[in-house]
């Protein structure tokens, strides 16, 4: 807004919108204390806090001594400052502007050592961070020092150049020389360089060196000395062009050598030498602009000559402009311009004219005159659909859809619908602002058809105002889009006429008599008077563009025609002359037939070439004038469609055979048309502009019609007679041939008789099948043809009289197949070349076979073939068989003959290189040498000498190896030969033998043996590539790879390696460093793939010859401008695509530069034109679409931009500090975003913000206000945090503002972190965020801005047994350099106050307040920013996440299911390549990191805060392989805006046990640390019957800590049954370990629900209020037995019940109970430690309770115990009633005694064996000692009958006492029932209280845990005797009282007293019954007693599902 702003209000709708109170940062409140204002763009910001500042004298330090008070860092001087009020803090002391390093430090005192500085006296600055500056502040004179110059003498013309070293200099320092100024060139703290200044005489003079105040003179003096002075005699050119190149000669004496760094400067530019003695020089002239330059020469260190009289030390460079004429001309360019001037070039391509911003064509240059046409400054402004209205977003409206442009300027519209909308467009102009249909007069219209996507373009051609429309952009009366073009009246112009040559801009001469204006040509019109003054003067325009210059043309008609239309202009500025009037139609000339100033007349030449039925664009140029304005409103109007016409046609008449040849003459013909003749289509033959030949086809009937051209839907006109006649009187007729036969012997003469021939032989055509015939004469009754030969067959003659027709009749011609071949014999080896003579063979369609084998056919004739016979295998007589096409020709005879077969026997010498005299020895060779030929390897042998028995020949070029030698006479055939001739691989020098480190020079490796195409050259094992099209067998070409090795010289092997063998030279090469040139800097680094960039590359061993040099970036020359040995400058080239490369230096043969620090990259950068087509870059709003091949560098900050589609494209931010905004970022296509590498992380701030509100239109599956990943990466790496979260050394107390670290680190001032609450479980608030102040040099103590409000704990607790609990609060990293954050909606943003009552983490808790309840916050429309990966499909990786130290903040978005703040979705494997490393996450609104059907992920060292909902969340199920590592999560916290888990949230939520979660922490959160959550199947889209993640094996949980929670540490819920094999048909248990879990003050440490076999091992819990681990139920089918093989245990662990140094002021925590057991048998608790049970209500072990299932009452099983430990813990167990538990010490370290068991007292117990025990009796219950030979069993029945049984207790008994067992609604077996626990081999009397008098009773038991030897006898009390009874099943009574060896199960006794009794024990003994200690029923028992009555069933044996019977 910034200042004054302006606010206007109009009411549109009367509505009911709440607006929001004015915002704080509007108002004004009185303050008593002065206030901190922050003003932003004038506006004043909102204080939410204190904002008042006060100085404070108490506060201010005071300095009451510095000493010494002078010295300097050459002295190593330390400044003592002394003074009051220092503390502790750190200070820092600035002396003027350098830092004074502290070394020693102290209340009273710091010591600091003093740093750099030039000489002077400087005030000392001492500033405490925490205090500010001190009272008092001294100065410090830093001193100044000459030790030496060098050298001591030099020219008495000055500039040699002066090295003075000392201390104290700095860019003021000044030196002087005899007084007089050396001039500085460089300087250090240490060391200046400086050019001395000449002097009037030889002689010594002083050196000063003047700094501040002080000054220091050198001991030595300075000589000039006259000896040391070169001399200037002559120096030539005095003037010359700007473009320099020319060659500059100075001659004279002591000029010295180019080797002593000697140098020619023209102006302040080097002059690149060329030639240098110590007489003369020459140097190349650079590029300079016009004027005039001083030379100055300097001699290495004797410094600068003295000029001879006379010669004039600088040289004037000419360029400039005399004058211009025409000097009027049109406004629209088209003027031809002739300047004079001087310095002009008589290339023309070197120069350019500019007038104004339109450029002038240059047609002719000279020296002094140019000539140019001028073009049109017309602009083209371009008009979008990217705009947006209100409720529409993006697409909605023409951006900009209002547009001033100039008269004859072009608006081009472009439009493609936004991303998955379905929008169409068009344009055309519209008669008033709101019309949306198009106007009458259709000034412009795009089309009928919207399109999504498209272009247009108008030119504007009369002023005025045009509006236009888009018509409806959706089906339907849509919306519309509407704009408006205002075109501005013509305006007279005096635009600047610029001249440049080589980019040299011309100076307009002061001091030239202007050129008066040429007389007009007889085709010119003279310039009009277009002002009142004609004077011509110098400060007058060069020229002047006027409306008055411009012709104008009103009106064209008519606006179609053919070419023989004359067309009117009519306007005005027209010449009266025709031929200074050029038309052009379509570009095209016109003729002008005549013209007045108002009126033209026209016609478009016949042969134009103009495409028809294309309306074409007419202009007009006046000559000495220019274009001419086309003021016709309409673009059809102002355009001639031209037509096609006929003309005449030849003949009028043909045969109706067709055939005939017709001429069709006229205008707008092309190969598109169609010519038809009386309705029949004329074959094309050929086709131009003005005439089209053509064959008419054939017609049944004669007859006539008209000839008739169509081009399309186009039709000629006719101008004449354009009539043809089918007619048959002029059909030809053939009535014979003679003779009919030829035989190819010669030509034979052929006569056809006929008629209708006519006599002119060129229009006949005769042709045999294919074959064309020579026609020689013809008269109209004969045609005489010459036949050669043809092939085999008879042939049908067909004859064409072209002017008439096809000839009718039939004929042909009958080729004899003849033959005959020479020689008869030849050689056995084959290759004899026979000939074949005869007749008719046919190219390509000829074979022949000599016996079996074909004949190798080298040449065919009709008459002749050659071929190359094939080895004859056995010798003799064979047939050679001809065939063309299907005839065969007669046999012939071939003879193989040993006699005419030549024979190799020996070769001499057999192994030599190319080139060597050989000798083959044999027979049969003849005594021509023209008629044998040598190959070896198939290269000749040059043959010098023959004779029938000896061959001599010399060696070709061929590759090392050994090669058959074949010989071949060129009458006989091939000889037999098995000699072989061995080529030697040899190396025998290599030129240059030496060369640069870095490779490129071009080598020639000599030898022989070498292979061009294929051998292989290296160099110290490096490839030498080499050049092939240039190498030889005894010279390779090759480039010198680079060599990395060290020291002053590598010597190098040399190897040449064919595909067989190799050669080798030792030391052939040798790199030496002082012929390799070095590239040590690149400067810039980077520039536009447009190229011209200007690069200086600086470094040594370079060239001073622009020749030697070559440069090159990524395949594209660098255009070299200047070299010397140090600096090479060029300018690049264009380039294709963006890329990193190097700069590739060449130095003549020394070869390439070394290339280590010679980066360049060749990118597009953000804020270019070029990089946007010209455009500006992207402005707010824009939709930005980065495609494929495109990599942009982002070099500023963005707007807020609609949307960023990287497709297939790559932004890659800048190293500088940058923010990109934008509503949604999607990568598509293979794209990249990329904020730094991997090993190379970004090191400023880089931020990139979301933009969105609730209502923003959504991308489809990825949302909005989202950065999406669909195929691509997303590369973000922040600078690396070593440490990113620790822990306290030490507590921290409320009120303290430092804090220190177990670890140091790297964090800075001003970073926010957080500190976990250490409290109890509802101490949410108690987490702390805070700023940094401070750090200390060891990075372990914080100071932070402001004091904590809470302790946080950091301690260590040592525990027996040596462990230790760490009770340390974590301390988190916030701040990352590299930001995703989503935009924050200000009007959300209020302070709410914190709920007074807090937040209760009861599960069933009421909560007070809806918002504050963690203190007080901020309000958040808590609509966050997005990332989110998500591919077109799994498992490819086709989006790849590189997430490191990355800060995403204000993210996610809450009530929306899938967007959080980190996504990755349906992924499937990602192969470990994508991570989420050392990021930092905080205040989200829909947890953290989310990970959905996505396998091997990495999320490692991240620190979350204050997340809503679950955070580490591994949704669906079906997810493995994943690790979560060193994460620390604090505050995790409820969430109400998504789904029930998260209003109970988990930091770490897994649902898939196969992954990998180690290392973590969690604290301060509301709910769960961890909880693993497996459903049956997985969720959502990755449902699958076929995965059961209940059955999965773990993958791992180590090394996990929890504490200060609102719940549980871990939580195992709902159901956990792990399987070998994880399928859902496993069923063998094998144990998941979940091991190294310390919790710490939270409700609960651990607990499982429904488990197998589950394992908790090495588990620390302490502190925690209700249990340190509560087993709810494990199922029996689910473990193999109890024990670490299959069972569920708790080993290794140590279980604390209170630790006094956890708990808080106002608090205190002690663990209910240690261990709960389950309800179930197989509970192993194993090594396991219980520590400070001895606190009332505390307990080490007890029983558990199942909320809804069984609360109290319940249980019945038994817990083993082994290894086990009671500390400090007086109260070992809590029993809760009689039948709760057994616990069972396996080894004595439970009781004392092995297999003593622990159970609740009863009175069932024997007295004998079982005793009170006050140590197990601190519960509700007194405990009872069994000995080991008792054991129990569990018996629980229900479905008692009748039922009136029900509710009423059970009373057991036995001889030892009684027990009541109560009924109970809710148990875990046996529903509607009871319980009860009995000791093993008694005898029980059961009964129903108050219910004795039931005799007929049944009901449904179970008996669990029966070992083979164990038994339990029932027995009821009956008052009646019952009729029948069934126990089991139904069987006969004992007849005896029941005992355990006479009796089996089920069995039955009645007695006479109605005591009725049947005995339980184990029915079954074999190798697969279940093992004795499963807890599910050993039998199941059905009781019946008594008659049946009418209808009722009799118990059976089943009991309810969950309860088989299983007998073990």
């Amino acid at each position: 807004m910034g200042n004054n702003p302006v606010v206007e209000a109009r009411e549109k709708v009367k509505g009911g919108q709440f607006m929001r109170n004015i915002g704080g940062e509007l108002l004004r409140t009185l303050e008593r204390t002065p206030q901190v204002e922050v003003i932003i763009n004038g506006i004043s910001s909102k204080c939410s806090g204190d904002c008042g500042f006060e100085w404070s004298e108490d506060s201010t330090p005071v300095v009451t001594g510095i000493s010494p008070s002078q010295g300097s860092e050459g002295l190593e001087t330390l400044l003592t400052v002394t003074g009051t009020g220092f503390g502790g803090g750190n200070a820092s002391i600035v002396i003027g502007d350098a830092e004074c390093e502290v070394q020693e430090a102290t209340a009273t005192t710091k010591v600091c050592s003093v740093g750099r500085a030039p000489a002077d006296t400087y005030p000392v600055w001492i500033t405490f961070p925490s205090l500010g500056r001190v009272r008092y502040q001294g100065n410090f004179t830093n001193l100044l020092n000459v030790t030496s110059i060098s050298p001591l003498s030099g020219s008495v013309a000055g500039g040699t150049l002066l090295t003075v070293s000392g201390f104290g200099f700095g860019e003021d320092t000044m030196v002087t020389v005899g007084g007089e100024e050396c001039s500085v060139v460089d300087v250090r703290f240490d060391e200046l360089a400086c050019r001395t200044p000449a002097a009037a005489s030889a002689g010594s003079q002083s050196v000063t060196v003047w700094g501040g105040d002080m000054s220091q003179t050198a001991s030595s003096p300075f000589n000039y000395d006259e000896s040391l002075t070169p001399l200037i005699a002559t120096m030539s050119p005095e003037k010359t062009t700007v473009i320099g190149h020319r060659v500059l000669t100075i001659t004279g004496s002591n000029l010295g050598s180019s080797a002593n760094e000697t140098a020619v400067f023209v102006g302040r530019g080097p002059c690149p030498m060329l030639e240098w003695s110590p007489s003369n020089l020459t140097c190349l002239l650079p590029v300079l602009p016009p004027g005039l330059y001083r030379v100055d020469v300097r001699v290495g260190d004797n410094g600068n000559p003295r000029n001879s009289p006379g010669v004039n030390a600088s040289i004037e460079y000419v360029l400039e402009v005399h004058s211009v004429s025409p000097r009027v001309g049109s406004l629209l360019g088209g003027t031809q311009l002739t300047l004079w001037g001087a310095g002009f070039s008589s290339n023309a391509s070197l120069v350019r004219v500019s007038v104004g911003r339109a450029e002038c064509e240059v047609m002719n240059s000279s020296e002094d005159k140019l000539e140019c046409l001028l073009q049109s400054a017309e602009e083209t402004h371009t008009v979008r659909n990217n705009g947006s209205t209100v409720g529409r977003g993006e697409g909605s409206a023409w951006s900009p859809a209002s547009l001033d442009v100039a008269l004859g300027d072009t608006v081009a519209w472009l439009w493609e619908a936004p991303l998955f909308q379905p929008k169409s467009y068009r344009v055309f102009s519209v008669s008033s602002p709101g019309a949306t249909e198009p106007d009458d007069e259709g000034a412009f219209n795009s089309g009928e058809t919207p399109t999504p996507k498209g272009f247009f373009r108008y030119r504007f051609t009369t002023p005025g105002v045009f509006y236009y429309s888009s018509g409806p952009i959706t089906r339907g009366r849509g919306h519309t889009l509407q704009g408006v073009v205002r075109v501005r009246p013509p305006v007279d112009q005096t635009p600047p006429v610029i001249v440049t040559l080589g980019g040299m801009e011309a100076r307009r001469a002061a001091d030239v008599p202007l050129r008066t204006a040429p007389a007009v040509p007889q085709c010119n019109t003279p310039a009009p008077d277009c002002s009142p003054s004609t004077n011509e003067t110098q400060g007058s325009p060069l020229l002047t563009l006027s409306a008055c210059a411009t012709p104008m043309v009103t009106s064209v008609s008519p606006l179609q025609g053919t070419a023989h239309q004359v067309v009117r202009l009519q306007g005005n500025g027209f010449s009266n002359t025709a031929c200074a009037n050029e038309v052009t139609v379509g570009g095209l000339p016109c003729e002008v037939l005549n013209s007045t100033q108002t009126e033209l007349f026209f016609r478009v030449p016949l042969d134009s070439g103009a495409p028809v039925g294309v309306p074409h664009p007419v202009a007009m140029v006046v000559r000495n004038l220019g274009a001419a304005l086309l003021a016709v409103r309409g673009e059809l109007k102002r355009r001639l469609v031209l037509l096609p016409v006929v003309d005449s046609v030849a003949p009028p008449m043909g045969s109706p055979t067709g055939y005939t040849r017709l001429s069709v003459w006229g205008s707008g013909f092309s190969w598109e048309g169609r010519v038809t003749v009386a309705g029949v289509d004329c074959e094309v033959v050929s086709v131009n502009y003005t005439r089209v030949v053509c064959d008419t086809g054939p017609r049944p009937q004669p007859g006539s019609g008209d000839v008739v051209y169509q081009a399309g839907r186009l039709t000629a006109a006719c101008s004449s007679d354009c009539s043809f006649t089918y007619d048959a009187a002029a059909t030809p007729a053939v009535t014979g041939v003679a003779p009919g036969v030829v035989d190819g012997n010669g030509t034979t003469a052929v006569t056809l008789s006929g008629s209708g021939f006519g006599g002119d032989a060129g229009d006949v055509s005769v042709s045999a099948g294919p074959w064309e015939l020579e026609v020689t004469a013809a008269t109209d009754g004969a045609i005489t043809l010459m036949v050669g030969a043809l092939p085999a067959g008879e042939h049908p003659l067909r004859v064409v009289v072209r002017s008439k027709g096809l000839a009718t009749g039939a004929a042909s011609l009958v080729s004899l197949a003849r033959a005959s071949l020479a020689p008869a014999t030849g050689s056995v080896a084959g290759g004899t070349p026979l000939v074949v003579t005869g007749n008719g063979f046919a190219p390509g369609n000829t074979s022949v076979m000599v016996g079996d084998e074909p004949c190798h056919i080298q040449e065919t004739t009709p008459g002749e073939l050659r071929c190359l016979t094939p080895e004859g295998r056995g010798g003799g007589q064979v047939t050679v068989q001809i065939n063309v096409f299907d005839v065969e020709y007669p046999p012939l005879n071939f003879t193989y003959a040993q006699a005419q077969t030549p024979n190799v026997s020996t070769l001499m010498p057999s192994t030599g290189a190319s080139g060597a005299a050989l000798t083959l020895v044999g027979q049969g060779f003849g005594g021509n040498p023209q008629l044998v030929g040598v190959t070896i390897n198939h290269a000749p042998c040059n043959v010098t000498a023959v004779n029938d028995t000896h061959v001599c020949c010399t060696a070709g070029e061929s590759p090392g190896g050994t090669y058959e030698v074949r010989v071949h006479h060129k009458v006989k055939g091939r000889a037999r030969s098995d000699v072989e001739f061995t080529y030697e691989l040899l190396i025998s020098a290599v030129q240059p033998d030496e060369g640069s480190f870095g490779g490129g020079a071009m080598l020639v490796v000599q030898g022989s043996g070498f292979d061009p195409s294929e051998a292989r050259v290296q160099i110290c094992g490096e490839e030498c590539e080499v050049y092939r099209d240039r190498s030889t067998s005894t010279q390779l070409y090759c480039l010198s790879p680079p060599n990395h090795g060290n020291g002053s010289e590598v010597g190098c092997a040399v190897t040449v390696a064919n595909e067989g063998n190799a050669a080798n030279m030792s030391g052939g090469f040798t790199y030496r460093t002082l012929l390799t040139p070095v590239v040590s800097g690149v400067a810039p680094r980077r520039g536009g793939t447009a190229g011209g960039t200007r690069i200086t590359i600086s470094g040594s061993g370079f060239s001073t010859s622009l020749s030697e040099v070559n440069v090159t970036v990524a395949g594209s020359v660098c255009d070299v401008q200047s070299t010397n040995a140090t600096h090479i400058v060029c300018v690049t080239n264009s380039q294709g695509r963006s890329q990193e490369a190097r700069v590739r230096v060449s130095i003549g043969d020394r070869g390439i530069a070394r290339m280590d620090n010679a980066d360049f990259f060749y990118i597009d950068v953000w804020s270019s034109r070029f990089t946007w087509g010209g455009l500006t870059p992207p402005e707010k709003g824009t939709f930005v679409v980065i495609t494929k091949g495109q990599t942009i560098l982002l070099d500023e900050s963005t707007p807020v931009l609609k949307m960023l589609l990287i497709k297939g494209g790559t932004l890659v931010f800048e190293e500088k500090d940058l923010e990109l905004q934008a509503e949604n970022i999607l990568i598509t296509d293979g794209g990249r975003l990329q904020v730094g590498q991997e090993g190379a992380p970004f090191q400023h701030k880089a931020i990139i913000t979301l933009h969105g509100h609730l209502r923003s239109t959504e991308l489809p599956v990825y949302g909005t206000k989202t950065l999406a990943v669909r195929e691509g990466v997303l590369d973000l790496h922040g600078i690396p945090v070593p440490v990113t979260w620790t822990h306290l050394a030490q507590t921290a107390p409320s009120g303290s503002s430092t804090i220190t670290l177990k670890l140091g680190v790297t964090w800075r001032v001003g970073d926010e972190i957080v500190i976990a609450s250490t409290g109890h479980r509802h101490s949410q608030a108690e987490n702390e965020v805070r700023t940094i102040a401070s750090v200390s040099a060891d990075g372990m103590t914080l100071t932070l801005t402001e004091a904590l409000e809470h302790t946080h704990l950091g301690v260590s607790i040592p525990l027996p047994g040596g462990k230790v609990l760490e009770g340390r609060a974590e301390v988190g990293l916030l701040t990352r350099n590299v930001v995703v954050r989503g935009s924050q909606s200000m009007d959300w943003a209020e302070k709410i106050e914190a709920c007074p009552e807090g937040f209760n983490t009861g599960e069933f808790a009421t909560q007070t307040c809806f918002q504050g309840r963690f203190g007080e916050e901020t309000g958040s429309d808590q609509f966050g920013g997005c990332i989110m990966f998500h591919a077109p499909r799994p498992n490819e990786n086709l989006a790849v996440g590189r997430l490191a130290h990355v800060e995403v903040f204000h993210a996610g978005q809450a009530f929306r299911l899938g967007r959080y703040p980190i996504h990755w979705h349906l992924m499937g494997d990602v192969h470990n390549a994508s991570y989420v490393r050392g990021c930092a996450i905080h205040q989200t609104f829909n947890r953290a990191v989310t990970i959905h059907d996505t396998h091997r992920l990495l999320v490692e060292h991240n620190v979350i805060y204050d997340i809503m909902g679950g955070a580490f969340f591994i949704e669906d199920g079906v997810e493995t392989g994943n690790v979560l590592q060193y994460n620390l999560a604090v505050f995790v916290r409820q969430s109400t805006s998504l789904l029930n888990d998260d209003v109970t949230p988990a930091a770490y939520w897994v649902t898939n046990p196969d992954n990998v979660v180690r290392h973590n922490a969690a604290a301060g959160g509301t709910h769960f640390g961890f909880w693993y959550r497996m459903h049956e199947h997985p969720d959502g889209p990755s449902f699958d019957r076929n995965v059961c993640q209940k059955r999965v094996p773990l993958g791992e949980f180590t090394n996990n800590t929890v504490h200060s929670q609102g719940w549980f540490g871990l939580w195992i819920f709902q159901d956990y049954f792990p399987m070998a094999g994880g399928s859902c048909r496993s069923s063998t248990p094998q144990p998941a370990v979940f091991r190294g879990l310390t919790v710490w003050n939270c409700e609960k440490g651990a607990e499982w629900v429904n488990v197998g076999a589950l394992q908790f091992s090495g588990f620390l819990m302490a502190n925690n209020k209700k249990a340190g681990v509560e087993a709810k139920r494990i199922r029996p089918w689910a473990v193999r037995d109890f024990g670490e093989e299959g069972g569920a245990t708790l080993s290794n662990s140590t279980m604390v019940g209170h630790v006094d140094a956890l708990n808080g002021a106002g608090w205190e925590y002690h663990t209910h109970r240690g261990v709960i057991a389950p309800f179930d048998d197989g509970m192993s608790v194993i090594g396991t430690a219980f520590v400070n049970f001895d606190r009332s209500g505390s307990a080490a072990i007890g029983v558990t309770t199942v909320d809804g299932t069984c609360m109290h009452d319940c249980g019945g099983w038994a817990v083993r115990f082994r290894r086990v430990e009671f500390i400090n813990t007086t109260n070992r167990v809590a029993f809760r009633w009689e039948h709760e538990v057994q616990l069972v010490d396996l080894d004595g370290s439970l009781t004392g005694q092995v297999n003593q068991k622990v159970v609740p007292m009863s009175g069932l117990l024997d007295p004998a064996l079982c005793r009170p025990s006050p140590e197990w009796s601190g519960g509700d219950y007194p405990g009872a000692l069994c000995d080991p030979s008792v054991d129990f069993h569990r018996v629980s029945l229900n479905n008692p009958s009748p039922s009136s049984l029900r509710g009423k207790d059970l009373v057991l008994s036995n001889q030892h006492g009684s027990s009541g067992v109560p009924y109970l609604k809710k148990r875990l077996t046996h529903k509607l029932g009871w319980m009860a626990l009995l000791p093993s081999g008694q005898t029980y009397n059961w009964q129903f209280k108050d219910m004795d008098q039931i005799t007929n009773i049944a009901y449904s038991a179970g008996f669990y845990s029966f070992k083979p030897d164990q038994h339990v006898i029932m027995c009821h009390n009956l008052t009646q005797r019952p009729d029948r009874f069934r126990i089991v099943d139904v069987r006969n009574p004992s007849a005896t009282p029941l005992s355990f060896s006479n009796n089996s199960n089920g069995d039955w006794h009645l007695d006479s007293s109605n005591n009725l009794c049947y005995l339980i024990k184990r029915a079954v003994i074999d190798s697969e019954a279940p093992a004795a200690w499963r807890g599910e029923p050993y039998t199941g028992t059905s009781v019946a007693c008594g008659p049946l009555e009418a209808g009722q069933e009799m118990l059976g044996d089943a009991n309810s599902p969950e309860e088989e019977v299983l007998t073990d």
